[in-house]
C-alpha cells in the first residue's frame, strides 16, 4: 500500500513539473524572427522603403549598398519594396519568418540594366558561380508565349554540346526569374580549362527547340565565367533589325 502511495505522490509532482515548464513557454504569436534585406548599388538605383504587409518597418529610406535588419513577429506575410516617398511599388514577395531565426533579402534595381527584383545572395564557393535568369529577349520572341530555357556547355571530352540538367520552366518575358544554379568555372581535371556554358530556348508548347537566327544550331554561347565566389545575373536579350540580326540571342553578365 506504502508503495502505491509513494508511486501516486511521484505522479503528482512530475505532472506538477511539466505543467510548471509548459507555463513558462511563450504562445506562437510571441516568438520573433529577423528578416536582413540589402539594396545592391547599381546604376541609378533609388533609395528604397521597406514594408510588411502594408506596415512601413523604419521611416528613413535605405540607400544603394545598404543593408538593414528589422526584427518581426515569427508568421507569413508580404514583404514589400516601395520607391522612397512614393506609392511605386517595385517589388513583393510571400514570405515565412521562422521563430529565432534570421533570413535574407537583397533586392536589385536599375533601368540601365531592365533589372528589378529580388536577387540571389548568400556564400558562393571560389571554383563557382551563382547566377540568376532575366528574359529581356524582344519583340521577335513574343511568337512563343511559353519558353524554357536550357543550360549547357561544351563538352571537350565527348565533343559538342552537353545539358547540365538545369531547366528555367516558363522563362517569363521581362521578369527576373527565382531559380538560381551554381556553375562550376573549370573541368575538374586538373587542367585549369573553364567550362564554357551555352543556353538553348524551348518552345514549351511544341517541345522544340528554337534554332535562333543567324546559327544553324539551336545553341548559342552563353559566357566563360572570369571570376568566382560572386553572383551574377544573365540578362537574355536579342539583336534587332537596327543592330545586327532580328532575333540573334545576346546575353549580358550583371555581376551583383
Amino acid at each position: 500500500m506504502r508503495s502505491l502511495f509513494l508511486l501516486f505522490i511521484l505522479a503528482v509532482l512530475g505532472l506538477t513539473i511539466i505543467s510548471s515548464c509548459r507555463k513558462g513557454e511563450l504562445p506562437e504569436e510571441y516568438y520573433f524572427g529577423k528578416i536582413e534585406v540589402s539594396l545592391v548599388a547599381l546604376p541609378n538605383t533609388p533609395d528604397i522603403e521597406v514594408h510588411f504587409d502594408g506596415k512601413k518597418l523604419r521611416e528613413e529610406p535605405m540607400l544603394p549598398g545598404a543593408t538593414a535588419n528589422f526584427q518581426l513577429l515569427s508568421r507569413e506575410g508580404k514583404l514589400e519594396i516601395f520607391k522612397a516617398n512614393t506609392d511605386t511599388l517595385l517589388a513583393d514577395t510571400l514570405i515565412s519568418i521562422p521563430p529565432n531565426t534570421g533570413r535574407k533579402f537583397r533586392f536589385a534595381y536599375s533601368e540601365e540594366f531592365g533589372l528589378q527584383g529580388f536577387v540571389a545572395g548568400g556564400d558562393v564557393p571560389a571554383d563557382s558561380v551563382k547566377v540568376q535568369f532575366l528574359n529581356n529577349l524582344g519583340a521577335y520572341y513574343d511568337a512563343y508565349p511559353s519558353l524554357d530555357l536550357h543550360i549547357g556547355y561544351r563538352d571537350i571530352v565527348n565533343g559538342g554540346y552537353a545539358e547540365t540538367g538545369i531547366v528555367i520552366k516558363d522563362f517569363t518575358k521581362m521578369k527576373l526569374h527565382a531559380q538560381t544554379a551554381t556553375l562550376a568555372l573549370v573541368w575538374p581535371d586538373g587542367t585549369g580549362t573553364p567550362y564554357r556554358y551555352y543556353a538553348r530556348l524551348k518552345n514549351s508548347a511544341t517541345g522544340e527547340f528554337i534554332v535562333t537566327p543567324g546559327r544553324s544550331l539551336d545553341w548559342f554561347i552563353i559566357t566563360a565565367f572570369d571570376a568566382g565566389g560572386v553572383t551574377d545575373v544573365l540578362k537574355f536579350g536579342n539583336e534587332t533589325a537596327e543592330t545586327g540580326t532580328d532575333g540573334r540571342v545576346v546575353v549580358e553578365v550583371i555581376q551583383i
